[in-house]
């Protein structure tokens, strides 16, 4: 997956189209995690962290989850999405508890 990426071998369905991101990793039970910058330049209003799930039969991407801050932080060149024992995830260190 390349930072904006306009050509991908998947279907991006809504809400997985990301810029400048970080971090993807295949979880357990399949999906992708990503930090998605969203900036510099800025292409969206805060960075965020989504969930995806690949459909490799069908070629397709589909966004579960987005992960936001109400504080909107905007990420210029780093950040990661980790998973937490509680099972609840920021978008970044700056993100509230």
């Amino acid at each position: 997956m390349a930072a904006r990426s306009k050509k991908s071998d998947f279907e991006m369905g809504p809400g997985t189209q990301r810029a400048y991101q970080h971090d993807a990793r295949r979880q357990r039970d399949g999906t992708i995690t990503i930090f998605d910058n969203g900036a510099h330049p800025k292409v969206h209003d805060q960075s965020r962290g989504i969930v995806v799930e690949l459909d490799e039969e069908k070629m397709s991407a589909r966004q579960l989850r987005e992960y936001t801050s109400p504080k909107k932080p905007l990420a210029t060149s780093q950040g990661n999405m980790q998973r937490r024992l509680t099972r609840t995830r920021r978008p970044s260190d700056d993100s509230p508890t």
